[in-house]
């Protein structure tokens, strides 16, 4: 699936469709999944893929997470306890330790929710955001119940909402420092003696009134 999704010539930013992801178990046992991700990670799967292949070749399973000793593939139980240990070893620990795999699921589901919000927003306000939610990632999540979705919504409302912030401030943190630095200059230019008393207190207090 991941092969089929290759283009190496594509750009890195580019979304492509992982497709026909089997759900093996669970209540959708039987059906697919599609998943969009950047190409740029396609690419870096591929690498690694690669070197999996060129190491086991005789390889019997299609695991994408194998044991590079011998070829086997990783259980769960083990990716759950190296996630685990990372964690314990980071010194971010207090701040990680809720995380577990299935945090990764959520927060690309979120992602997905934020990036959905965020286009259609553009164009003026939205009444019911949760059909929009569902649309954005109903392959994705199957069993995803409307309150589930709810709460999806709520955190990339959030996550869009810290995120123009934090775009705002430094549009705000730009625009004060290009005062600041004329400031200076007209300080500069009355302590050279360029420009009078008057004139620069009066150029001064044009820009404080500006901000």
């Amino acid at each position: 699936m991941i092969k089929a999704a290759y283009n190496p010539l594509a750009d890195l930013d580019d979304e492509v469709q992982i497709s026909n992801i089997p759900v093996k178990k669970g209540k959708y046992k039987g059906k697919s999944r599609t998943i969009p991700v950047s190409n740029g990670t396609i690419q870096l799967l591929m690498s690694y893929i690669n070197e999996i292949e060129a190491l086991w070749s005789n390889m019997d399973h299609d695991k994408l997470f194998v044991n590079m000793k011998n070829g086997k593939p990783l259980t769960g139980n083990y990716l759950k306890n190296y996630t685990l240990s990372v964690i314990k070893k980071s010194k971010y620990e207090v701040r990680l330790r809720h995380v577990n795999n299935h945090s990764f699921r959520h927060r690309y589901i979120t992602l997905n929710v934020a990036k959905k919000i965020k286009e259609h927003g553009s164009a003026g306000p939205i009444t019911n955001l949760l059909p929009l939610a569902l649309s954005a990632v109903r392959k994705l999540t199957l069993h995803a119940s409307p309150e589930t979705m709810n709460t999806y919504v709520h955190l990339a409302q959030d996550y869009n909402n810290r995120y123009r912030l934090k775009n705002e401030h430094a549009m705000l943190s730009s625009l004060l420092k290009i005062d600041l630095k004329k400031l200076k200059r007209i300080k500069k230019q009355y302590e050279s003696g360029k420009v009078t008393e008057q004139i620069a207190f009066s150029d001064m207090l044009e820009i404080i009134n500006n901000l």
